[in-house]
């Protein structure tokens, strides 16, 4: 007898999601610098192809910096729009089969329950021989923030929950871009090295980064946790009162299959 398949875990809620993407929306331009980064890394990246497109989906954060791409400015562009209304899941978004020339995936896809199935969707919406690129957070960001909330918690006994997301390494990415059906698919991984004078400074940007805690069994930090945190913060700064942090991007690349059959 069949079984049927098993939903994946929820490991996101989808409300929590939306609501730290309006957050980052909401913020400071300055505090967006890393979406910008990782769009400005995709735009150049689409600059280097050599091929036309006409039907473009932008998909995440960062679509008011990928706008302006001299390759997609007369394209027709469909915005999935990680700060609009309703819940935000890339593996289900609304998008027909083969419908797409190029589909651009912008800081979400490290927070969607069902990556797998994302990538699946992404690449059936695809026409034969469309373009994939995804720039999203890859394991081993923030180890400074990560070393004092471990710290924190241990000096206070507080509750065994999760404070960061779990996220894929580089090589697990390409894994899934080849399970998913992409040919020449790549996944490349980038360090972005950062330092701060201010804790609420690196708060800030984590947020307009939109890598806030979405975790679906999460605990907001209790008051004691907070003030030692800023405690720990200022301690680990360096002689020049800096605090090293680090953040860990993974840009994807990949491309339907030519002869790729309609779904």
């Amino acid at each position: 007898m069949h079984k049927p398949a098993m939903a994946p875990p929820r490991i996101f809620d989808p409300t929590a999601r939306q609501h730290r993407f309006r957050r980052s929306a909401a913020l400071p331009i300055e505090n967006q610098w890393l979406v910008e980064r990782m769009a400005q890394e995709l735009a150049g990246r689409l600059d280097a192809v050599r091929r036309d497109f006409s039907s473009v989906a932008l998909v995440g954060l960062g679509s008011r910096f990928l706008r302006g791409a001299a390759r997609l400015q007369s394209c027709d562009i469909t915005e999935y729009a990680a700060s609009g209304a309703g819940p935000f899941e890339e593996d289900r978004l609304p998008l027909e089969a083969a419908s797409q020339d190029l589909i651009i995936a912008c800081g979400t896809l490290d927070s969607v329950n069902d990556l797998p199935g994302a990538l699946i969707l992404l690449r059936r919406a695809l026409k034969p021989g469309g373009l994939f690129l995804a720039a999203m957070s890859g394991a081993g960001a923030l180890p400074g923030l990560r070393h004092l909330v471990r710290d924190v918690t241990e000096r206070t006994g507080g509750a065994s929950v999760a404070r960061f997301h779990p996220a894929i390494d580089v090589r697990a990415a390409g894994d899934l871009l080849g399970r998913a059906g992409f040919t020449l698919h790549v996944a490349e991984a980038e360090q972005v090295p950062a330092s701060y004078r201010a804790f609420d400074t690196l708060i800030a940007d984590i947020r307009g980064a939109g890598l806030s805690n979405a975790l679906a069994e999460r605990l907001a930090l209790r008051r004691i946790e907070v003030d030692l945190l800023r405690a720990g913060f200022e301690v680990a700064r360096d002689p020049q009162g800096r605090f090293a942090e680090e953040f860990s991007i993974l840009y994807l690349t990949g491309w339907a299959p030519e002869n790729a059959r309609p779904f």
